[in-house]
């Protein structure tokens, strides 16, 4: 009797055999997650074809709604698998902010079970039962992993003070509120945007349920600290700020809306003692909420404790090792504290698990300067995209003012007050600069709490007009050397 067709492919040294749900390399079995295994399918079946992201992750996740990060991991883990690095061969290429292509030659082979002896057979089934208790093994470990990341990055509904019970949340508010973070984590302007519709309509399904407040919050804020002018700054953080206060009339003991208000005292409000009260409260509370620790560490910089700074963002990458945002966060701490061969480390990583992150590429740029590293210096700054910065660096400054004049003409692309200071600053036109901080500073700009020693501020640290502007937002002399407490 003959069995039914059955077809696998072939890449460079690599057997796949999607029926099987098998990966070989010189007879040897290479194990992957299901999910891997599921990405390496749908790539090698289009291979040399682009495959957009938002597309890929239908197909994975269909019924579930994920952070992108999940598939940057699952990319990141294939190219390990594969062997793909520097030196070896390009087997999945990453097309900036699109998706993704399987660039390698592939050659499918059609088979028939029924043209195979026995033994060839009875081999394949016992190959098929190895792979299937490895795979169990990776499940196992995958489901302890993802259990404590999906812990850690969403609230299902108000956090009880102890002994208590939990709310029950209406479902339909939840899903919502689950879709909000969702585009919330994508750290874009059209993400926040869809984020505050999603956290408005959990609202509108249940009125108590403060975690969709805590969430309005968080995307006002982060909107309004884009870098291009997205709205009115003092509007949306007046939204944030009663969306926060209103989570913790409902629930006090809610982790995430306590790290709201936080982040509002301390990049609008500069109101040191407020943030630092409530971020100790949302860890007591909360130990393992990443978020809580990761804006943690901006106080620590504004306070001028590196060192503590360092140590908060590095325990928010320990919770939540998948966040690109996170990860790029900990090599801009390293560059805070002069620590250089430690950050280009730790963006290489970042980029790594998003080849596309263009703030990692620029982070990782400045510290490759510091270096004295002028050519990938510049490459990084290149792609990264920022164009005032890449001319004005190679030594085009007259270019880059021009195209400078453009952005603040235009009313779509027009840089907030403090990035209208900080790119005039580094193309060479300090009086323009400080006209345009000196609007920032009414607008309570936050990018003020890091000014000491973040990077792009540093043509303007040498002016005697800068330290007019620390005194006046009244950051605290630096102390880099003080020892890390017990709260982070």
């Amino acid at each position: 009797m003959s069995l039914p067709a059955k077809h696998f492919y072939e890449f460079g040294p690599f057997r796949l055999d999607p029926a099987e749900r098998l990966l070989q390399s010189a007879g040897e079995a290479i194990p992957l997650p299901p999910k891997v295994f599921d990405t390496l399918v749908l790539l090698v079946e289009n291979a040399g074809h682009l495959l957009e992201k938002e597309n890929l992750m239908k197909q994975l996740w269909p019924d579930s709604f994920v952070e992108e990060s999940n598939l940057t991991q699952n990319i990141f883990t294939l190219r390990k698998a594969l062997g793909q690095g520097e030196e070896g061969p390009l087997y999945i290429e990453t097309v900036p902010r699109r998706g993704y292509r399987f660039a390698a030659e592939v050659r499918r082979i059609d088979d028939h079970l029924s043209s195979r002896p026995p033994e060839a057979v009875a081999a394949t089934e016992a190959g098929r039962q190895s792979q299937f208790l490895l795979a169990l093994v990776l499940l196992a470990s995958a489901a302890v992993w993802a259990g404590l990341t999906w812990k850690n990055s969403v609230t299902l509904s108000n956090n009880p003070a102890p002994g208590a019970s939990p709310r029950a949340v209406n479902p339909q508010a939840r899903e919502l509120y689950l879709r909000g973070r969702y585009f919330w984590n994508k750290r874009t302007e059209e993400g926040h945007r869809k984020a505050i519709e999603h956290f408005d309509q959990a609202v509108a399904k249940d009125p108590a349920y403060a975690a969709a407040y805590a969430g309005l919050a968080d995307a006002y804020t982060l909107l309004a600290s884009q870098e291009m002018r997205a709205v009115v700054r003092t509007e949306a953080i007046a939204r944030a700020r009663a969306a926060a206060e209103k989570a913790l009339e409902l629930d006090e003991s809610l982790a995430e809306a306590h790290t709201s208000l936080a982040f509002i005292h301390l990049h609008f409000d500069w109101n040191w003692e407020a943030a630092r009260k409530h971020f100790l409260r949302a860890i007591e509370i909360r130990p393992d909420y990443p978020t809580a620790h990761h804006w943690f560490a901006y106080y620590w910089v504004a306070m001028g404790r590196l060192d503590e700074a360092i140590a908060a963002a590095r325990r928010a990458q320990q919770l939540d090792p998948q966040s690109v945002i996170i990860s790029r966060d900990v090599c801009e701490m390293y560059n805070f504290a002069g620590r250089y061969d430690e950050a280009i480390t730790q963006c290489q990583k970042t980029l790594e698990m998003d080849p596309a992150f263009s703030p990692a590429h620029f982070t990782l740029a400045f510290a490759y300067r510091k270096k004295g590293r002028q050519r990938e210096f510049l490459e990084e700054l290149e792609k990264s995209g920022n164009q005032v910065f890449y001319l004005a660096f190679s030594g085009r400054k007259p270019e880059a003012q021009r195209l400078l004049a453009e952005m603040m003409r235009s009313k779509d692309k027009a840089p907030t007050a403090a990035t209208a200071g900080i790119l005039h600053g580094n193309v060479g036109k300090l009086d323009e600069a400080f006209r345009w901080l000196e609007r920032a500073f009414e607008e309570r700009d936050g990018s003020f709490i890091v000014s000491r020693v973040e990077f792009t501020y540093e043509p303007l640290r040498a002016d005697p007009r800068f330290a007019e502007f620390v005194r006046r937002v009244g950051l605290p002399p630096e102390n880099r050397k003080t020892p890390a407490t017990s709260a982070h």
